[in-house]
């Protein structure tokens, strides 16, 4: 008498044991039977995420050959102006020595949310360049007086602040 492994057997199921011990009520195993094939990554399934009727997407957004459900987020930029705004970046920090690295975030972060569409709906961001200097200064004095421990927390503050201030556009 052979025992089954546990897994994926030919009539459909699937069976776990503890240990890699044999599964008791295992169907017997057909050596001839094919394998069952494990879908792929992008490889669509039957019905809908969320029950219903199949999502079919965001009015205006590209169809996805993920099956992308609701809260699908596309980012669509042009090479020429995604070159641009970075370069423009780099220059205003390089020039002003850092100082005003804020408006270069600023700048980048608008530049990424008008690109940008979650459900179709465009993102605008908010944010400005001042309130962003100050909350830099700020963020600046705590990691000096704490001799950079602080430098820890000033990536997920910027993170915070920046989602924060994303907006979709009317």
């Amino acid at each position: 008498m052979t025992t089954q492994q546990p897994g994926h057997y030919p009539d459909g199921t699937y069976a776990a044991a503890p240990y890699g011990e044999p599964y008791a009520g295992a169907p017997a195993a057909d050596p001839y039977a094919a394998a069952p094939v494990a879908p792929y990554a992008g490889e669509q399934y039957a019905g809908a995420p969320y029950g219903g009727a199949p999502y079919a997407g965001a009015p205006g957004a590209p169809a996805s050959p993920f099956g992308m459900g609701p809260g699908s987020f596309v980012f669509t930029p042009r090479v020429g102006a995604f070159v641009g705004t970075y370069l423009l970046a780099i220059l205003i920090i390089v020039f002003t020595f850092g100082i005003l690295t804020p408006y270069a975030v600023v700048l980048l972060e608008r530049y990424k949310a008008k690109s940008s569409t979650i459900d179709g709906r465009q993102l605008v961001f908010v944010g400005s360049a001042a309130e962003l200097f100050g909350k830099w200064i700020w963020w600046l004095f705590l990691t000096v007086i704490t001799f950079g421990i602080y430098s820890f927390w000033w990536y997920p503050k910027m993170f915070q602040w920046t989602w924060q201030n994303l907006r979709f556009a009317s």
